[in-house]
């Protein structure tokens, strides 16, 4: 296994690289680098030129910052998160009738039906991106999730297919190859995130992480340690900005610092008679803004965000399933937004960052902060992945395995309209080689449209310690400037 691992963030207003240390005590992260994005818009790659100037000039960075601890280190290979506003889920059921009920069920039939999960999926035009098995079926017995061993003659098993548009993997692929790296796993990023904040517990308990970014607010969803759901809600941090500018009538710039420097998402706290006021190159104050104003411009864009987060909670039938909703991201940091998430959905709610139970305490502090969650969770799960591509090399490979023992027929239903039928391939499916990631019971949602409430957040930008887990069951990954009157600013 890879004794390092670097990573890169495509954030849409931060752009992160990373590299990380595997050792016997942890995780540690030996080198950090970011800058500001440009060229991605809500999570996709747009301008691949300005984008892979920036990774280079990152990854020449966090090259130097290695030196000191290891003089020839050069960065090879990168693993990547990939979001973006149009990924989205789809269920898939693949069934088997197996010849011999009586022969136990082997890690190659469970492979060969989660390959035809990842066939079952056609659109030209989009790509799946993880397929993650979420139970299985074997004649009466109901809700398996680890099929290996058993006997039976009749098996259905149940996914989650995580999809995405082909050009943006496409793009973020073309990104590191042109800028002369390999990629190592396209990951999405919201189950990089949890893999950065998300304990043992809160897997278990069923927790909702919220990673709230510039462009867009990622969701996924833990239940007894399987991914339940995930969903990308196409406006986050940028479209509370964008409010604050139109409604208070200042610059972009001036927005941002208001939001960082005295935002609150309670507008019942902003003070009546007290104003943050705007000044000139000379100091001058040429604006007031009443707090109140502010505070509620806030408020209701948050509130949008946490409508849409209890939208999907009900689309994956999990109102009465969730413990508690944990928040990362760069903007999980504003003031009073964990009470509001608190009182709109009546869960217990934590904001998280990297702490020492995931990341090594001697790690570079930056680590230690809301918007890195992504870019440590990737590292994490690239050491998971290491590990298990090692694994798999010291096992007998497929072919001196025998044969998959599994009927010609294979039926499966990507929805409730629509069946297909075809044959099964043994030896396709004994050359499949597949990543791991966890299981679950079945929920997924269609594509869901968002009302953006006619923001104003800019639509053509210019392009200028993993958790202790059950038996784990293969998964495909696609390879692919103020002052205040009287509280100054």
């Amino acid at each position: 296994m890879e004794q390092y691992i670097t990573a890169v963030d495509f954030g849409t207003t931060k752009m992160t690289v990373a590299v990380g240390e595997k050792s016997s005590h942890g995780v540690k992260i030996t080198a950090f680098s970011e800058a500001e994005s440009k060229g991605i818009h809500r999570g996709d790659v747009l301008n691949i030129k300005s984008v892979k100037n920036t990774l280079c000039s990152l990854v020449k960075d966090v090259e130097e910052q290695m030196q000191n601890i290891k003089d020839d280190f050069k960065v090879h290979r990168l693993y990547a998160g990939i979001s973006g506003a149009n990924i989205h889920c789809e269920r898939t059921t693949v069934t088997r009738k197996r010849k011999d009920p009586e022969k136990t069920i082997e890690q190659h039939e469970v492979e060969g039906m989660l390959t035809e999960a990842y066939k079952s999926y056609r659109n030209v035009n989009e790509v799946v991106l993880h397929v993650i098995p979420q139970s299985y079926n074997i004649d009466d017995l109901h809700g398996l999730t680890d099929i290996e061993g058993h006997q039976g003659s009749d098996i259905m098993g149940f996914y989650i297919l995580f999809i995405g548009k082909k050009n943006s993997a496409e793009h973020t692929k073309a990104v590191i190859n042109k800028a002369g790296f390999q990629v190592g796993k396209l990951v999405l990023e919201p189950l990089a995130s949890a893999m950065g904040v998300l304990t043992d517990e809160e897997m278990e308990l069923g927790t909702v992480m919220v990673d709230i970014g510039g462009g867009t607010t990622d969701m996924l969803i833990y239940k007894d340690n399987k991914i339940r759901y995930s969903a990308v809600i196409p406006f986050g941090g940028n479209a509370i900005t964008q409010d604050i500018r139109q409604v208070c009538m200042v610059t972009e710039k001036h927005a941002e610092v208001m939001k960082r420097k005295h935002g609150s998402c309670l507008s019942s706290l902003g003070p009546e008679n007290k104003f943050i006021g705007i000044t000139d190159d000379h100091n001058i104050i040429t604006k007031r803004i009443p707090f109140r104003q502010f505070f509620e411009t806030i408020e209701a864009r948050v509130e949008e965000i946490i409508a849409t987060v209890k939208h999907e909670i009900r689309e994956a039938g999990m109102e009465d399933k969730i413990n508690k909703i944990v928040l990362t991201g760069g903007t999980a940091n504003l003031n009073q937004i964990a009470v509001l998430f608190r009182q709109m959905t009546g869960c217990s709610v934590r904001q998280a960052f990297p702490n020492e139970k995931k990341i090594l305490p001697t790690s570079c502090p930056q680590i230690f902060n809301y918007s890195a969650s992504t870019v440590a969770g990737l590292i994490i799960k690239g050491f998971e992945y290491e590990s298990i591509e090692e694994e798999r090399d010291d096992e007998p490979s497929a072919s001196e395995a025998g044969s998959i023992g599994i009927d010609e027929t294979v039926s499966i239903n990507t929805d409730s309209n629509s069946d297909i039928t075809g044959t099964s391939e043994n030896e396709k499916a004994k050359k499949s080689l597949l990543s791991t990631l966890f299981g679950g019971k079945n929920h997924a949602k269609k594509n869901v449209e968002y009302n953006n409430r006619n923001s104003t957040e800019t639509e053509n930008q210019t392009a200028g310690t993993s958790p202790k887990e059950p038996k784990q069951v293969k998964s495909t990954l696609f390879d692919d400037f103020f002052n205040d009157t009287d509280d100054e600013a």
